[in-house]
This record gives C-alpha cells, sequence and structure tokens, in this order.
C-alpha cells in the first residue's frame, strides 16, 4: 500500500517530482516537417480559451472523473495497460485503438479543467494539522494526467490534431490549477502534470502534417505553474508548527511541555531525516543547551528582538526557549529560500545555492533543515520552463522552413520570430548545425545529489 502524501516535502516519494535520471545528457531526436504558422494566428492555444470556461470549482469536478469509472484509473490491468501505451512507441497503437479512450470520465476532466477557478478547500485543516494533513487528492491528479497522455496519444496516431490540442489543453489547465493548491507539494505536482502534456507535444510537432503551435506555445504564461499561494500558506504553517502551542504569548506549563516536546521531535524527524548518528548528535547537543544558562539567555535575547513578547519569554520554560528559538531560525531560512521561488532561475541560483551550502554548527544544520526542498521545487519549475521555451524553438525553425524551402537557419539570430533564452542562463539556447541536422540544448541543471537533466533535441527537418 503506498504512504498517502503529507505536506512534509522531505517525504517526497520519487513519482511526486519531475525525473531526475542521473545521466547528464538526455538526447531526443525530433523528425519534423516544415509548417507555416496558422491562419488566422491564434487558431490553437494550450490553454482553454474564454469563450470555452464556465463558472464552477473545478477540483470537485475532476474529482467526479473517478466516481465515473473506478476501475478505469486503478484497476491493476488497466494500470498497467496504460502504463504500457504511456511507454510504447506511437507504431504499437492501432488507428481507432484508443477512440474515446476514458470515456465519460475523461469528457469529465475536460469539463473540470475549463472551470473558471480551483478551490482545494483544506485551508482550515492546514491551519489545524500542517505538516501532517493527508493530501491524496494531489496523487490523483496525476493519474488523470497520464489517462490523458494515452489518449492524446491515440489522437495522435488518428490524425485527429484538433482532440490532441484539445487534450493538451486539459492537462495544461490542470497543471494551472494545482497551482492554486495552498501547498508547494501542489506545485511539484503540478510541473510533473505539466511536462505530461510536453510529452505530448513533443510527439505532436513530429507527426506529419501537425499544426504549427509556436504562438500558441508564446501564448502560455512564462510560469504555468504559480506557487505564490503556496509558498503564502508554507509560511503560515511554520508560524502554526506546534498549532495552539506555538503562540509565542503563551509560557508553557509543566504539563505542557512533553505534550509540545512530542510534537516538536516528530515535526524535527519528519524534516531533518537525519542519519541515526547524527541523531544522536543533535539530541545529545539539545541536552546541552538545556542546561546551558549563558546559551538560554542569549537565546531568550534573540526571541525577543524578533518579536516576541519579553513578559513571556521571560517566563518560557527552557524547552521553550530552545524549540522557538529554533522555529524562529528555521522562519528566517524558510523566507531566505521562498524568496527566490518566482525570481528568474538564472538570477536566483546562486542564492538558492547558499542555501544548500553544508554546514557544520548543529544549531544551524536543524534550522535549515526546512529550505532543502526549496531549491528541488525552482528547479522542477525550471526544467518545465527549459523544454516548454525548447519546443517553442523547434516551432519557430518549422514555421521558417516552411518559407525558405526547408533549410535549417544558420543561428537562432536568424529566426524571423522571437524565441525565449534559456531559463537556466538568461542567455540563448545552444544551438550548432551540422549538416541537415540542428542540436539545440538548454543548460543542465543538478538536484543536490547529483542528478541532471540536461534537454537536448537534435532536429532534421524532412519534406
Amino acid at each position: 500500500m503506498k504512504r498517502p502524501t503529507t505536506l512534509t516535502l522531505c517525504l517526497l516519494v520519487p513519482g511526486l517530482v519531475v525525473a531526475a535520471p542521473k545521466s547528464k545528457d538526455q538526447l531526443v531526436t525530433l523528425d519534423v516537417q516544415p509548417a507555416a504558422a496558422p491562419v488566422p494566428a491564434m487558431r490553437y492555444t494550450l490553454l482553454p480559451e474564454v469563450a470555452e470556461m464556465n463558472p464552477g470549482n473545478a477540483v470537485p469536478a475532476y474529482l467526479k472523473s473517478f466516481s465515473e469509472q473506478n476501475n478505469f484509473f486503478f484497476s491493476k490491468e488497466a494500470v498497467e495497460e496504460r502504463e504500457r501505451l504511456r511507454q510504447c512507441p506511437l507504431t504499437d497503437i492501432k488507428p481507432g485503438q484508443l477512440k474515446n479512450y476514458g470515456g465519460y470520465a475523461l469528457k469529465q476532466t475536460d469539463h473540470a479543467a475549463r472551470l473558471e477557478y480551483a478551490d482545494w478547500n483544506i485551508l482550515p485543516q492546514i491551519r489545524e494539522h500542517g505538516y501532517h494533513l493527508l493530501i491524496p487528492d494531489v496523487q490523483q491528479m496525476r493519474a488523470l494526467s497520464t489517462a490523458l497522455l494515452v489518449r492524446g496519444r491515440g489522437e495522435l496516431v488518428d490524425k485527429d490534431y484538433d482532440g490532441a490540442v484539445h487534450t493538451m489543453q486539459t492537462i495544461f489547465a490542470m497543471a494551472r490549477h494545482m497551482g492554486e493548491h495552498p501547498t508547494l507539494i501542489g506545485g511539484l505536482v503540478g510541473a510533473a502534470i505539466a511536462q505530461q502534456g510536453l510529452n505530448l507535444l513533443e510527439e505532436f510537432v513530429q507527426q506529419s502534417g501537425a499544426p504549427n503551435l509556436y504562438w500558441a506555445l508564446t501564448d502560455m504564461p512564462q510560469q504555468l505553474v504559480d506557487t505564490r499561494r503556496a509558498a503564502s500558506a508554507d509560511r503560515m504553517v511554520m508560524d502554526r508548527m506546534l498549532g495552539p502551542l506555538s503562540d509565542p504569548k503563551h509560557a508553557w506549563t509543566p504539563e505542557e511541555i512533553p505534550v509540545a516536546l512530542k510534537k516538536a521531535n516528530e515535526i524535527g524527524m519528519m524534516l531533518t531525516e537525519l542519519p541515526a548518528d547524527q541523531r544522536q548528535a543533535a539530541g545529545a547537543w539539545v541536552k546541552e543547551r538545556l542546561a546551558d544558562e549563558e546559551w538560554l539567555a542569549e537565546a531568550r535575547k534573540f526571541l525577543t528582538a524578533r518579536g516576541y513578547p519579553a513578559d513571556a519569554v521571560a517566563r518560557y520554560p527552557a524547552e521553550q526557549v530552545l524549540f522557538s528559538k529554533l522555529f524562529a531560525r528555521a522562519r528566517i531560512y524558510r523566507d531566505e529560500g521562498l524568496k527566490w521561488l518566482h525570481v528568474p532561475y538564472w538570477q536566483a541560483k546562486d542564492g538558492l545555492g547558499e542555501l544548500n551550502k553544508p554546514v557544520t554548527d548543529m544549531e544551524e544544520r536543524l534550522a535549515r533543515t526546512v529550505v532543502r526542498a526549496i531549491p528541488l521545487i525552482r528547479i522542477a519549475l525550471l526544467r518545465l520552463e527549459q523544454r516548454r521555451d525548447l519546443l517553442r524553438t523547434v516551432e519557430a525553425i518549422r514555421l521558417d522552413a516552411a518559407k525558405n524551402g526547408g533549410k535549417l537557419p544558420g543561428s537562432l539570430s536568424e529566426l524571423s520570430v522571437p524565441v525565449p533564452p534559456d531559463a537556466g542562463t538568461g542567455k540563448p539556447f545552444g544551438y550548432k548545425v551540422d549538416g541537415l541536422t540542428a542540436t539545440l540544448d538548454a543548460k543542465p541543471t543538478a538536484l543536490s545529489d547529483g542528478s541532471a537533466v540536461r534537454y537536448r533535441y537534435e532536429v532534421r527537418l524532412r519534406k
């Protein structure tokens, strides 16, 4: 049985994040045809148009999809077959084989994606349960996106390009709705869902007669999954880690101390994931601080300097002084990470890198554990930007090739339409031409474990 997803980012299962294989060079060959821009230019969009939208909350509408065909989504046979259809070559799918795949369940998902807002209705539970809150509906959204991807692949096989665009609209709208989830995990899942849409788009551009989606990609928001709401909610959770016992005006009573310590220990175990020997070192450090009157006096000064009421701090037991200081420092470090979350990555990477530098001081190490996930989130969003913008550049190449007899540009500056820079560097993507093939690549982005993804396309123009 899978563990239910919680708000604790350090406990993320690998499937929640955009996959990060150890290989640093993922080369994908794209065999494409020249294709002019559609007329009118905005005939296609990759998010639903206002004319398609309806009033209402998308979240219960998405979840209703599962009640229509529970076996389709969750039976062992259906899941295994869907995974096969997701990964197999398109040539293994017969024309008409996936006609009406998912039936009314996925039509319900299409409907949900065209509702005007997504209210996940969990803010009261976040305030009450904090990092312990279970959010199983977030993982269910991934099941919807995988089923949509398979339906879209069937539409490509059937040359139903309008249908495939409609499916991509649904996937990308779902990703946007995940950005309205008030948790950072919601943003990560939104990025993973959007990557499913780009998987389909990558195959779309290679199909004979596929329309050019340059202007549709240009029209997309730069940050497809907006995590501002999640960042704000995360600050709220930081302020209420211990529930009512987080109130800075309240000094813990002798009866409350063991309750508070139990909660603090649970949260610390969830956030730090220290090896056994280092947990022992942390425990020894805590015991030493609780007996160190000089350190406790300085900690009380630290707390009052940051707005804690002096009269209450003077009455704090030693345990409350210690954990209040750790939480206050953690909040400082959390903001140091969150402040970079919506800055262009090429400007934010040095600041994010500072947060991941190894430290030996135990107090600083314990306080910094809450920021370890923020660079991971920012890189997931960056990879989404890079891959989408590379595909937009491929569409620009297809667009110009339709005008110049099927030739590749000698450089990206020769293209007649604007192309985006690499979001990882703020500079143009790498580009070189070798005969009838052009190589287009983005700067690889690495996680703290050394795993990296380098999106790299080998573009071949065919007649």
